[in-house]
């Protein structure tokens, strides 16, 4: 499915460069190099398409980016690139900060490094502007891992 779903997002740029929805087709090829378990590949390829996205979209790609790090087992890398998003991107309609924050938290957890877990799944809960439903399942993970 991702190989089928990267070579039509390939062949779409191609035939349409200047495309409104060309940086979508590009997340869609990153996406799939995360699912095919190319995690550099994505890593390169997202640091790449990185300066196309506005401000709605720079968190997202910055999370696909931690992301890809998080499922190579490069937990230390992926905390330093979730953590970019509350620190320096702007506040979007989704909840890419609250998702980097959680991520973050589930590094240090494979890291062994649970008070700093217990310390983004704090930050969830206590940020303005994050939904309640993630504040509740932040506190739901600190008393499992208490």
């Amino acid at each position: 499915f991702w190989d089928a779903a990267q070579a039509m997002a390939r062949s779409y740029l191609e035939k349409f460069p200047e495309a409104k929805d060309r940086l979508d087709k590009k997340i869609i090829i990153a996406r799939a190099y995360i699912n095919l378990n190319q995690f550099q590949n994505a890593v390169d390829y997202l640091k790449s398409i990185k300066s196309e996205a506005d401000a709605e979209r720079e968190p997202e790609i910055q999370f696909y980016i931690g992301e890809a790090l998080l499922r190579a087992g490069q937990y230390e890398e992926a905390i330093a690139e979730f953590v970019k998003i509350p620190l320096l991107s702007k506040k979007t309609k989704l909840q890419w900060e609250a998702s980097a924050l959680y991520y973050s938290g589930q590094c240090y957890e494979k890291l062994g490094r649970i008070d700093d877990a217990i310390r983004m799944y704090k930050e969830i809960i206590k940020r303005p502007g994050i939904d309640l439903v993630l504040k509740k399942d932040a506190e739901k993970r600190i008393k499992q891992i208490q």
